[in-house]
Protein backbone atom coordinates (compact mmCIF):
# COMPACT_ATOMS: atom_id res chain seq x y z
CA UNK A 1 0.00 0.00 0.00
CA UNK A 2 1.13 3.55 -0.85
CA UNK A 3 0.19 6.76 0.33
CA UNK A 4 0.01 9.77 -1.61
CA UNK A 5 0.81 13.61 -1.60
CA UNK A 6 -0.48 16.07 -4.07
CA UNK A 7 1.21 19.25 -4.58
CA UNK A 8 0.33 21.53 -6.30
CA UNK A 9 2.61 24.66 -7.49
CA UNK A 10 1.97 27.36 -10.21
CA UNK A 11 4.31 29.19 -12.37
CA UNK A 12 3.82 31.60 -15.01
CA UNK A 13 2.32 30.24 -18.08
CA UNK A 14 1.89 26.77 -16.28
CA UNK A 15 0.78 24.66 -13.27
CA UNK A 16 2.66 21.39 -11.70
CA UNK A 17 0.80 18.73 -10.10
CA UNK A 18 3.51 17.09 -8.16
CA UNK A 19 2.61 13.21 -7.17
CA UNK A 20 4.77 11.81 -4.46
CA UNK A 21 3.87 7.71 -3.64
CA UNK A 22 5.86 6.34 -0.88
CA UNK A 23 5.05 3.06 0.79
CA UNK A 24 2.88 2.93 4.18
CA UNK A 25 4.81 2.50 7.75
CA UNK A 26 3.64 -0.87 7.83
CA UNK A 27 4.99 -2.41 4.46
CA UNK A 28 6.56 -5.32 4.09
CA UNK A 29 8.00 -4.26 0.65
CA UNK A 30 11.85 -5.24 0.50
CA UNK A 31 12.64 -2.44 -1.68
CA UNK A 32 11.79 1.12 -0.26
CA UNK A 33 11.44 3.64 -2.74
CA UNK A 34 9.40 7.03 -3.56
CA UNK A 35 8.05 7.57 -6.98
CA UNK A 36 7.48 11.15 -7.83
CA UNK A 37 5.21 12.13 -11.12
CA UNK A 38 4.92 15.40 -11.95
CA UNK A 39 1.90 16.42 -14.41
CA UNK A 40 2.27 19.42 -16.30
CA UNK A 41 -1.06 21.29 -17.08
CA UNK A 42 -1.28 24.86 -19.00
CA UNK A 43 -3.29 27.48 -17.38
CA UNK A 44 -5.38 29.96 -18.31
CA UNK A 45 -2.63 32.87 -18.18
CA UNK A 46 -0.75 33.60 -21.64
CA UNK A 47 2.78 35.08 -21.96
CA UNK A 48 2.61 38.46 -22.70
CA UNK A 49 5.08 40.59 -24.94
CA UNK A 50 4.10 43.43 -22.07
CA UNK A 51 3.06 44.26 -19.09
CA UNK A 52 1.47 46.84 -20.66
CA UNK A 53 0.68 47.53 -24.39
CA UNK A 54 3.07 49.49 -26.10
CA UNK A 55 1.74 51.41 -29.71
CA UNK A 56 5.43 50.84 -32.19
CA UNK A 57 4.69 53.13 -34.73
CA UNK A 58 3.90 56.19 -32.65
CA UNK A 59 6.47 55.17 -30.24
CA UNK A 60 8.93 55.46 -32.86
CA UNK A 61 7.57 58.59 -34.69
CA UNK A 62 7.58 60.60 -31.26
CA UNK A 63 10.77 59.14 -29.48
CA UNK A 64 9.03 58.03 -26.30
CA UNK A 65 7.15 54.68 -25.11
CA UNK A 66 3.55 55.61 -26.36
CA UNK A 67 1.50 53.49 -24.08
CA UNK A 68 -2.30 52.19 -24.79
CA UNK A 69 -3.91 52.89 -21.54
CA UNK A 70 -7.53 54.25 -20.33
CA UNK A 71 -7.49 58.17 -20.10
CA UNK A 72 -8.82 57.75 -16.64
CA UNK A 73 -5.79 55.13 -15.31
CA UNK A 74 -3.53 58.20 -16.78
CA UNK A 75 -5.20 60.36 -15.10
CA UNK A 76 -5.10 59.05 -11.69
CA UNK A 77 -1.20 58.26 -11.93
CA UNK A 78 -0.49 61.98 -12.78
CA UNK A 79 -2.43 62.39 -9.88
CA UNK A 80 -0.63 60.38 -7.57
CA UNK A 81 2.88 61.85 -8.90
CA UNK A 82 1.62 65.32 -8.36
CA UNK A 83 0.78 64.16 -4.88
CA UNK A 84 4.38 62.92 -4.16
CA UNK A 85 5.70 66.35 -5.98
CA UNK A 86 3.96 68.53 -3.47
CA UNK A 87 4.26 66.83 -0.48
CA UNK A 88 8.00 67.51 0.99
CA UNK A 89 7.78 71.05 0.13
CA UNK A 90 4.25 71.45 1.43
CA UNK A 91 5.71 69.76 4.79
CA UNK A 92 9.19 71.90 4.77
CA UNK A 93 7.18 74.98 4.16
CA UNK A 94 5.02 74.08 7.52
CA UNK A 95 7.52 73.50 9.47
CA UNK A 96 9.36 76.66 8.23
CA UNK A 97 5.91 78.46 8.95
CA UNK A 98 5.93 76.94 12.33
CA UNK A 99 9.55 77.67 13.31
CA UNK A 100 9.08 81.25 12.59
CA UNK A 101 5.36 81.48 14.71
CA UNK A 102 7.08 80.24 17.34
CA UNK A 103 10.34 82.17 16.76
CA UNK A 104 12.14 79.37 16.81
CA UNK A 105 15.89 78.60 14.80
CA UNK A 106 14.73 78.31 11.11
CA UNK A 107 18.04 77.00 9.95
CA UNK A 108 17.11 73.18 9.85
CA UNK A 109 13.30 74.49 8.17
CA UNK A 110 15.33 76.66 5.63
CA UNK A 111 17.85 73.32 4.88
CA UNK A 112 14.67 70.79 4.80
CA UNK A 113 12.99 73.44 2.34
CA UNK A 114 15.78 73.69 0.00
CA UNK A 115 16.34 70.17 0.36
CA UNK A 116 12.26 69.41 -0.87
CA UNK A 117 12.68 71.29 -3.97
CA UNK A 118 15.80 69.63 -5.45
CA UNK A 119 13.73 66.09 -3.96
CA UNK A 120 10.90 67.76 -6.24
CA UNK A 121 12.26 69.05 -9.11
CA UNK A 122 14.53 65.53 -10.03
CA UNK A 123 10.75 63.47 -9.58
CA UNK A 124 9.24 66.45 -11.91
CA UNK A 125 12.50 65.28 -14.10
CA UNK A 126 12.10 61.65 -13.76
CA UNK A 127 8.07 61.68 -14.41
CA UNK A 128 8.73 63.36 -17.88
CA UNK A 129 11.56 61.08 -19.25
CA UNK A 130 9.90 57.89 -18.01
CA UNK A 131 9.10 57.05 -20.96
CA UNK A 132 11.57 58.57 -22.95
CA UNK A 133 13.76 56.53 -25.73
CA UNK A 134 17.55 56.51 -26.61
CA UNK A 135 18.22 55.71 -30.30
CA UNK A 136 21.00 54.02 -30.49
CA UNK A 137 22.54 53.45 -34.26
CA UNK A 138 23.10 50.15 -35.59
CA UNK A 139 23.32 47.30 -38.51
CA UNK A 140 20.12 45.69 -39.91
CA UNK A 141 17.14 44.92 -38.02
CA UNK A 142 18.14 40.93 -37.96
CA UNK A 143 21.77 41.38 -36.57
CA UNK A 144 20.57 44.24 -34.34
CA UNK A 145 18.22 41.59 -32.63
CA UNK A 146 20.65 39.13 -32.72
CA UNK A 147 23.29 41.42 -30.63
CA UNK A 148 20.58 42.06 -28.09
CA UNK A 149 19.70 38.41 -27.95
CA UNK A 150 23.90 37.67 -26.77
CA UNK A 151 24.03 41.03 -24.51
CA UNK A 152 21.10 39.70 -22.87
CA UNK A 153 22.45 35.89 -22.38
CA UNK A 154 26.16 37.52 -21.49
CA UNK A 155 24.25 39.57 -18.06
CA UNK A 156 21.88 36.44 -17.36
CA UNK A 157 18.69 39.13 -18.50
CA UNK A 158 15.31 37.23 -19.20
CA UNK A 159 14.53 37.80 -22.21
CA UNK A 160 10.58 37.66 -22.13
CA UNK A 161 9.63 37.68 -25.80
CA UNK A 162 10.96 39.23 -28.74
CA UNK A 163 10.20 39.81 -32.53
CA UNK A 164 11.36 41.78 -35.57
CA UNK A 165 9.66 44.82 -33.98
CA UNK A 166 10.44 44.45 -29.99
CA UNK A 167 12.16 42.60 -27.48
CA UNK A 168 11.36 42.73 -23.72
CA UNK A 169 13.87 42.04 -21.31
CA UNK A 170 12.27 41.61 -17.73
CA UNK A 171 14.46 41.73 -14.50
CA UNK A 172 13.15 40.67 -11.10
CA UNK A 173 12.85 42.78 -8.16
CA UNK A 174 15.68 40.68 -6.75
CA UNK A 175 17.91 42.34 -8.87
CA UNK A 176 17.79 45.23 -7.24
CA UNK A 177 15.39 44.78 -4.01
CA UNK A 178 13.80 48.72 -4.56
CA UNK A 179 11.34 48.57 -7.13
CA UNK A 180 8.68 45.22 -8.08
CA UNK A 181 11.22 44.81 -11.11
CA UNK A 182 11.90 46.75 -14.43
CA UNK A 183 11.11 45.99 -18.42
CA UNK A 184 13.46 47.25 -20.89
CA UNK A 185 11.92 47.74 -24.11
CA UNK A 186 14.30 47.67 -27.22
CA UNK A 187 12.02 49.04 -30.31
CA UNK A 188 13.78 48.03 -34.13
CA UNK A 189 13.65 50.99 -36.85
CA UNK A 190 15.21 50.40 -39.42
CA UNK A 191 18.88 50.26 -38.81
CA UNK A 192 18.42 51.46 -35.00
CA UNK A 193 16.95 50.58 -31.85
CA UNK A 194 15.18 52.61 -29.51
CA UNK A 195 15.83 50.95 -26.20
CA UNK A 196 13.52 52.28 -22.82
CA UNK A 197 13.56 50.59 -18.88
CA UNK A 198 10.89 51.43 -17.14
CA UNK A 199 10.36 50.29 -13.06
CA UNK A 200 7.04 49.28 -11.62
CA UNK A 201 5.34 49.79 -8.17
CA UNK A 202 2.90 47.96 -6.59
CA UNK A 203 0.50 46.94 -9.22
CA UNK A 204 2.29 46.84 -12.70
CA UNK A 205 2.28 50.31 -12.67
CA UNK A 206 5.43 52.76 -13.81
CA UNK A 207 6.93 53.93 -11.36
CA UNK A 208 9.20 57.05 -12.07
CA UNK A 209 11.04 56.79 -8.75
CA UNK A 210 13.96 54.29 -10.33
CA UNK A 211 14.77 56.64 -13.48
CA UNK A 212 18.04 57.55 -12.19
CA UNK A 213 18.78 53.53 -12.01
CA UNK A 214 17.21 52.76 -15.36
CA UNK A 215 19.31 54.77 -16.75
CA UNK A 216 21.99 52.62 -15.62
CA UNK A 217 20.65 49.96 -17.38
CA UNK A 218 19.98 51.72 -20.61
CA UNK A 219 23.84 53.11 -20.66
CA UNK A 220 25.33 49.78 -20.08
CA UNK A 221 23.21 48.07 -23.08
CA UNK A 222 24.34 51.01 -24.98
CA UNK A 223 27.95 50.34 -24.44
CA UNK A 224 27.54 46.68 -25.16
CA UNK A 225 25.65 47.12 -28.05
CA UNK A 226 27.95 49.68 -29.09
CA UNK A 227 31.23 47.93 -28.69
CA UNK A 228 29.20 44.80 -30.41
CA UNK A 229 28.86 46.76 -33.50
CA UNK A 230 32.71 47.62 -33.82
CA UNK A 231 33.86 44.25 -33.42
CA UNK A 232 31.21 43.46 -36.28
CA UNK A 233 32.68 45.90 -37.92
CA UNK A 234 36.21 45.25 -37.92
CA UNK A 235 35.65 42.07 -38.68
CA UNK A 236 34.59 42.55 -41.95
CA UNK A 237 37.84 44.82 -42.91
Amino acid sequence: MYKKLLIFSLTEGSCIFTHFNFPAENSRSRKTQLSITQTRCKTFTKPRMSRFPIDIPKSIQTEKLVIKEWLFVRISEYFLYLMFVIAFPFIAIMELNSDLNKNEPIGFSIFFLILSFILSSLLIYSIFNVNSVKRISGLSRGKNSNLIKKIAEKNNWNIQSTNQQMTIINFSWQDSGTDWGKQMTILYNENDILVNCISFGVGSSPSPFHWFANKRKVNKLTTEFENGIKNVLQQRV
